[in-house]
């Protein structure tokens, strides 16, 4: 018969299995719940490394486009000072007749700004 190949359902033999089933569900358990810290662990230190690396990469564009700003505005100075200085220098020829204006087209443009006053 089968009844007399199962053993009772009290027997020690079923009592034994089920602690070594509840122990397994509980190391799995614990198993589980270790792996979910570790992997949440590792995610955060994932996301905080990776925000330190946004925060470095716009920390360096910062200072690399103050440092582009200021290059600029020195190089634009050097081109404003050098402008000023050639009009000045060519101010100074023309007013010793020795500018790239010829006394002749010097005295054109001054009879054209002038024209009208002189006929008043």
């Amino acid at each position: 018969m089968s009844d007399a190949a199962a053993p009772p359902s009290g027997s020690p033999e079923i009592l034994d299995a089920l602690r070594r089933v509840k122990a397994t569900e509980a190391d799995w358990d614990r198993r589980l719940a270790d792996a979910r810290a570790a992997a949440a662990q590792d995610l955060a230190g994932r996301r905080d490394a990776a925000e330190a690396s946004v925060h470095e990469v716009a920390r360096a564009v910062e200072t690399e486009r103050a440092e582009a700003t200021a290059r600029a505005g020195r190089e634009g100075d050097t081109e404003a000072r050098t402008i000023v200085d050639d009009g000045e220098a060519e101010a100074r020829q023309l007013r010793a007749g020795q500018g790239s204006l010829a006394e002749g087209r010097r005295k054109e443009i001054l009879a054209v700004v002038l024209g009208r006053f002189a006929s008043d």
